[in-house]
């Protein structure tokens, strides 16, 4: 899979990862709430019922899915955090409103997020709304 060279390709990846949170299909719903309660670097846009808080590594390539971001054995955050960047302008930060919104997100879904990332990392936002 190629990472998104496009802003159009993000925001495509971002509604289309909503719609499997207000899917019938118990899979989809388990694998959005899965990929947002993981997370560490996400991209954040302002949807109709508020902030939606993406993960990176799944809006960070082009055309992505579930089964196509399942089946991607080389899938990899450098990767996708790279193309935002290039894309951005902007490297993520960590931002402590962020975070709480974050926090309030995950609630919302149901979920509770992991309390950092690997050997620590704190979360970090790319806020586009």
């Amino acid at each position: 899979m190629r990472p998104v060279s496009r802003v159009s390709e993000v925001e495509a990846n971002i509604r289309l990862l909503s719609s499997y949170l207000a899917a019938e299909r118990r899979t989809e719903v388990d694998f959005a709430k899965a990929l947002i309660q993981r997370g560490i670097c996400f991209v954040v846009a302002q949807l109709r019922d508020g902030p939606f808080f993406a993960p990176s590594r799944f809006v960070g390539y082009a055309a992505n899915s579930r089964r196509a971001h399942q089946q991607n054995r080389w899938k990899h955050g450098g990767e996708t955090n790279q193309a935002l960047i290039d894309l951005t302008g902007s490297r993520p930060k960590h931002n402590q409103r962020l975070e709480r919104e974050y926090q309030a997100f995950c609630a919302k879904l149901g979920v509770c997020p992991r309390p950092a990332g690997s050997f620590g990392v704190v979360r970090q936002f790319w806020d586009l709304r």
